[in-house]
C-alpha cells in the first residue's frame, strides 16, 4: 500500500474532490489508483490525455470545407428520404416506379454515411465521397426528368458538388 495515501477504506473519492485543484492528468483518478501509477503508466496516460485533446481540437478546427459538404450531405439525406416518403408515396406513378425510389432511397442513405466518415475522421472518407457524388446527380437528374421535386433535385446538386471537392474529383458524371 503506498504510504502517502490513506487507505481506500477510510479516505475515498477522487484527487480533484479531496484536495481541491489537481493536475489536469490526475483529475478524477480515484485514489485507489495513486499507488499503482508508475513513470510509465503516467507516460501512457499523459499521452493518451494529449492525444485525446489533439483530437477534440482537430475537430473544432475541422475545415470549413468538410463542415460545409457534412452539412450538405446531412440536409440532402434529410430532403431524399422525406420526399421519397412523403411527396413520391403520395404522388404515386413515376415517383414509385422501383429503380427510381431506389435511387431516392440510396441517395440518402449514402448522403447519411458519407456525413458519419467525416464526422467520425475516417481516412475514407474521400472516397466514398466520390461515390457520393455519383449517387446524388445520378439521384438529381432523375428526379429533374421525372419533375416536381425541385428541392431534392437542388440538394443533390449541391451535395454532388460539396462531395466531389471532399473527394478531389472535379469532374462532373
Amino acid at each position: 500500500m503506498c504510504d502517502a495515501v490513506p487507505t481506500p477504506a477510510v479516505f475515498t473519492g477522487t484527487v480533484s474532490r479531496s484536495f481541491g485543484t489537481a493536475p489536469p492528468l490526475l483529475q478524477n483518478l480515484p485514489f485507489t489508483h495513486l499507488c499503482s501509477l508508475t513513470q510509465e503508466n503516467l507516460m501512457t496516460r499523459q499521452t493518451y490525455s494529449e492525444q485525446s485533446m489533439r483530437s477534440e481540437q482537430s475537430m473544432h478546427g475541422m475545415h470549413h470545407s468538410m463542415q460545409s459538404c457534412i452539412q450538405a450531405c446531412m440536409e440532402c439525406h434529410q430532403i431524399c428520404l422525406q420526399t421519397a416518403m412523403n411527396h413520391c408515396l403520395m404522388t404515386g406513378g413515376k415517383h414509385v416506379e422501383p429503380e427510381h425510389f431506389r435511387l431516392m432511397m440510396c441517395c440518402a442513405e449514402i448522403c447519411q454515411t458519407s456525413a458519419n466518415f467525416m464526422l467520425s475522421s475516417s481516412t475514407f472518407h474521400n472516397r466514398l465521397c466520390g461515390v457520393c457524388a455519383e449517387v446524388c446527380d445520378a439521384c438529381a437528374q432523375d428526379c429533374k426528368n421525372i419533375g416536381g421535386m425541385d428541392d431534392c433535385v437542388q440538394a443533390c446538386m449541391k451535395c454532388a458538388e460539396s462531395c466531389r471537392q471532399m473527394s478531389g474529383s472535379s469532374m462532373q458524371h
